[in-house]
């Protein structure tokens, strides 16, 4: 139902199997991000989110950070997007998998911080090509908006510069106190 976009009737499909005795905990997280899945290609992007954000935190798995962060984009919440991309690429390392989520990080940079966000445009751009990927379009429309060059840099320097700002937001977060 999923591939077929038919998100009414996946909805429909994850409430009828989330009301099933049979179904363990691991399968009803499935279901139940399904169906938020459903629920915001069918606009309800409001009750989506905190489902998706709450399994987000709960599994701490970067592919959810940034499912959650394209969500909170959609609820015109950027800088919260922005702190959880962030957070997905700390989970998640700058890894090939992970350049939607550099994409999606320079667009929502595009207009406050151009340079950084070139850096994270050129980030991802260099992780599709170090796995042989083609340039997809919005990437290279972006690319070329930044005016990111194509100077020899390497992935690995580029990532140690980010991560120092990924991290300030983890840090920002971070509780301090003292125990007695």
């Amino acid at each position: 139902l999923e591939t077929a976009e038919l998100w009414d009737e996946l909805s429909q499909a994850c409430d009828v199997a989330l009301g099933q005795s049979c179904i363990n905990a691991k399968n009803q997280k499935w279901i139940r991000l399904r169906r938020a899945e459903a629920w915001r290609h069918l606009g309800r992007v409001e009750e989506a989110e905190p489902i998706i954000g709450a399994e987000a935190k709960a599994s701490g798995d970067w592919w959810l950070f940034a499912r959650w962060a394209k969500v909170l984009v959609d609820l015109k919440r950027t800088h919260e997007a922005l702190d959880v991309a962030y957070r997905a690429l700390i989970v998640g390392g700058a890894s090939s998998r992970g350049w939607e989520t550099l994409e999606l990080v320079g667009e929502l940079l595009e207009h406050s911080e151009p340079a950084l966000a070139a850096d994270h445009v050129k980030l991802s751009k260099l992780l599709r090509e170090k796995e042989g990927w083609p340039a997809k379009q919005p990437l290279e429309e972006l690319a070329q908006r930044l005016n990111v060059t194509e100077e020899a840099v390497s992935i690995r320097d580029l990532v140690g510069k980010l991560k120092k700002i990924w991290h300030e937001v983890e840090d920002a977060e971070r509780e301090g106190g003292s125990v007695v």
